[in-house]
């Protein structure tokens, strides 16, 4: 059990890894990177992320 569990951590920790590696690119071909301040669209995913793995955690303990 604890491998598949370590398995599923570790394709979901690629996706978010993807998806931020994503919005990153998108964000410097329109020119909106670099900044020097944590982008509120970077920092929406990050949170987004973060409210979704706590939600995946809690039904995995129930």
């Amino acid at each position: 059990m604890a491998e598949s569990m370590n398995q599923s951590l570790a394709d979901e920790l690629i996706t978010m890894m993807n998806d931020d590696q994503r919005l990153l690119q998108q964000m410097f071909e329109t020119g909106e990177l670099p900044s020097d301040a944590y982008h509120p669209v970077i920092k929406a995913l990050h949170e987004h992320i973060f409210k979704q793995n706590i939600r995946n955690k809690h039904s995995q303990e129930s």
